[in-house]
């Protein structure tokens, strides 16, 4: 293997007879080096805005969300709250209330989905790093605080000042048709409206931020107000949130666990962790890497067919040494081997040095970060993470593509 090795790296450098072999040598170890490189970068680069974005989901998502199999709510007893706690004491546990509702603001109006949430949820959520107006708070006293998003700021107008409520309404419902709202009264309403709707009044307290795919118009209130507008039993929640020890929050989910809370909840609840709960966005950035790894490979796999043409013009160039290979005993697969070696290493070259110069620009943007973003971000530059197994199957797919493309010259006796 060492003398085939030899001689294939003679043909590689040495001088030939027709300088056009040298150049399509080049042209394929430099096409395929800058392939390497841009795929280098460009997964880097994805690799650092998908951790980027799950940061963002993580910070949004508890660590397991348990739900009604079946309806919209349930009753959180002490019964539940056991079972949970038997499976992991570590666990904080926030219940949160949620439906849609009708809101007005100043004469706008909207639909938006209404969250009562209790203290732990709001510091546990980290959604206060999110405030962008106001104060991250659901009421001061006997006043009705609403957290809103920045979606249903934007709709109704809504400034985070106490001169003007936000009402909001839900329809009465006939599972407890005696109950009298306990809302804030609003004295323009018409009494059919008190009849039918249930009503309260909250003051817009702060303006959060959020993701674009998770911010469908929200509005957060205590969750006792929010029971008493959306007519709730008491402990009725429509989910519980369950976050792991404090400063440990963004912790990948256990699998084992979650097969706990399952068995022990049984089938009337249903229990989602992180990845549960963002499974589409997370199969999107899984496909859509697979995509980009397949186009830029194909690319180069194009760039790659120069090798068939070097291979083939260095077999023509090369008859007379064919020819004394034979006579010294040399068979045919092992002639064929030294030019499918020597194609083979124009793919390493390139594959090598374009890995590398992927890596080290890569390396410069996450620690200078050289480009920056335009426009407003969380961020003013593009991040970048290298994952080694990305960088092994780079190399493991320009490396098998170069190992069929030299083969294809050699398929007819030389």
């Amino acid at each position: 293997m060492r003398f085939l090795f030899h001689i294939a790296w003679r043909y590689l450098f040495a001088k030939k007879s027709h300088n056009v072999i040298n150049i399509i040598s080049t042209i394929s170890a430099i096409g395929i080096a800058l392939g390497c490189m841009v795929l280098v970068v460009i997964l880097s680069v994805y690799n650092g805005f998908d951790n980027l974005i799950k940061s963002l989901y993580n910070s949004y998502s508890p660590n397991y969300i348990i739900e009604a199999a079946k309806g919209k709510s349930f009753t959180a007893d002490e019964a539940l709250i056991g079972k949970i706690r038997e499976q992991e004491s570590t666990l904080a546990i926030a219940p949160l209330v949620q439906d849609n509702i009708f809101c007005t603001y100043n004469g706008s109006q909207s639909v938006a989905t209404l969250c009562g949430v209790d203290s732990l949820f709001l510091q546990r959520s980290r959604l206060a790093d999110y405030i962008v107006d106001g104060s991250f708070s659901t009421g001061l006293g006997e006043i009705n605080g609403a957290i809103v998003s920045s979606k249903l700021a934007i709709t109704l107008g809504i400034r985070c000042r106490f001169t003007t409520p936000l009402m909001l309404y839900y329809p009465k419902m006939r599972r407890n048709p005696t109950a009298a709202s306990t809302a804030a009264s609003t004295t323009a309403a018409a009494s059919n409206m008190q009849e039918l709707l249930s009503i309260l009044k909250a003051h817009p307290s702060g303006t959060i931020q959020l993701e674009k795919s998770f911010d469908n118009g929200l509005v957060y209130i205590g969750i006792e107000r929010a029971r008493q507008l959306l007519q709730f039993k008491e402990n009725e929640v429509s989910a519980l949130y369950l976050y792991g020890p404090a400063g440990r929050e963004e912790e990948a989910p256990s699998n084992s666990l979650t097969k706990r809370l399952r068995e022990a909840l049984g089938k009337e609840f249903v229990v989602k962790d992180r990845y549960m709960q963002n499974s589409t966005m997370y199969k999107m950035m899984r496909s859509e890497k697979i995509a980009v790894y397949l186009i830029l490979l194909f690319v180069i796999i194009i760039v790659s067919f120069n090798i068939f043409g070097s291979i083939s013009l260095l077999i023509i160039d090369k008859r007379g040494d064919i020819e004394i290979l034979r006579s010294m005993g040399a068979r045919e697969p092992l002639i064929k081997r030294v030019f499918m070696l020597q194609g083979f290493l124009i793919s390493a070259l390139g594959t090598l040095i374009g890995t590398a110069l992927g890596v080290g620009l890569s390396l410069l943007q996450y620690h200078f970060q050289i480009i920056k973003l335009p426009g407003n971000f969380i961020i003013d530059h593009y991040p970048v993470e290298i994952v080694p197994q990305d960088l092994l199957y780079i190399v493991a797919g320009v490396l098998a593509a170069g190992y069929l493309i030299s083969r294809l010259p050699l398929r007819k006796e030389l």
